[in-house]
């Protein structure tokens, strides 16, 4: 599968921010399924099947991308049977970025949504 990092997921604004975000997740599926990680997504149900038909399409609505990527990595698990591994590269720029334009509390803000789900918390560091 393609290589996908934060290193993209920057903006001037945290709106920006949260819009690239959104394309780069967006960007993860669509190589998930150019690698048939979904040749197989009729057997999803439900919630899963709309999450991976609404980010393959761009039509994800607003709430609930912090748990994107693990929403993602659950999908790829039930249709693969394997284990899944998420590793997020260049994690720090979208962080480094707020603070450099003044948005640093609102970012963290998306960390601790998304901290219950991970190990790690940038924003204690």
């Amino acid at each position: 599968m393609r290589r996908n990092n934060a290193q993209n997921v920057i903006g001037e604004t945290m709106d920006e921010l949260l819009e690239n975000f959104k394309w780069q997740i967006s960007q993860v599926v669509k190589n998930a399924g150019r690698a048939g990680y979904f040749t197989n997504r009729e057997e999803l149900t439900g919630e899963h099947r709309t999450f991976v038909d609404e980010i393959m399409k761009g039509e994800r609505a607003d709430v609930n991308w912090t748990k994107a990527l693990f929403e993602l990595t659950e999908i790829i698990h039930l249709l693969t049977n394997r284990l899944v591994l998420l590793l997020i590269d260049e994690y720090d720029t979208p962080t480094s970025n707020a603070v450099r334009h003044g948005y640093f509390s609102k970012v963290c803000l998306v960390w601790f949504e998304m901290e219950h789900e991970i190990d790690f918390h940038p924003c204690m560091l």
